[in-house]
């Protein structure tokens, strides 16, 4: 957390858009679209979580390869999401949420 107790998060993110033929052979396109971007205090879709969860939610432009998205937060983090909803197609949503790590302010690490 900063001074003014608010917690700057950076989500690094790695995105790529497969298309799979009716034999399941997938291929590359370009990935340039705004996809909901979440932080969270506890995960969604499981039990216990809310709306008092969620710390922010907004849908912002991911293209393909990696970025990072940094947003601010008023409460401490647990949990970044990229399509936290699986609103999209993904064979493999389980890693579209992810724990916070936390680094020392002004270290990097």
């Amino acid at each position: 957390a900063g001074a003014d107790g608010k917690w700057t998060v950076a989500i690094d993110v790695e995105a790529r858009k497969l298309y799979a033929d009716a034999k399941g052979v997938e291929t590359e396109a370009p990935l340039d679209q705004a996809i909901d971007i979440g932080v969270f205090t506890s995960e969604p879709g499981k039990k216990g979580f809310s709306d008092e969860g969620v710390l922010f939610l907004e849908r912002r432009p991911i293209r393909s390869g990696t970025q990072t998205i940094t947003v601010v937060v008023d409460r401490q983090p647990r949990l970044v999401g990229v399509d936290p909803y699986n609103k999209h197609v993904d064979r493999n949503s389980n890693d579209n949420v992810v724990s916070v790590e936390e680094t020392a302010p002004g270290t990097g690490r």
